[in-house]
């Protein structure tokens, strides 16, 4: 018999709108990716669009930009 302790972590779904919210972007740019890039992986049960926070912290860190270093001319 499965217990509390055993039991599987339950999977959290997000809509659009949290998904845009959590990432810090716009309804409409999770909506042109999911029609043109499709970068980020998304989940469709029958018309409703959901999202994992696993799936968009890990398309987030592939966006990630290092710092460039500084010209010599900027340096002190």
């Amino acid at each position: 018999m499965a217990t509390m302790d055993t039991a599987p972590p339950r999977t959290t779904y997000i809509s659009t709108v949290e998904a845009a919210a959590y990432l810090g972007v716009s309804k409409q740019f999770l909506e042109q990716d999911r029609t043109g890039r499709r970068q980020i992986p998304y989940f469709r049960f029958g018309a409703a669009v959901r999202y994992l926070h696993r799936d968009l912290d890990a398309w987030a860190i592939t966006r990630r930009q290092d710092a460039s270093p500084l010209p010599d001319e900027f340096r002190g």
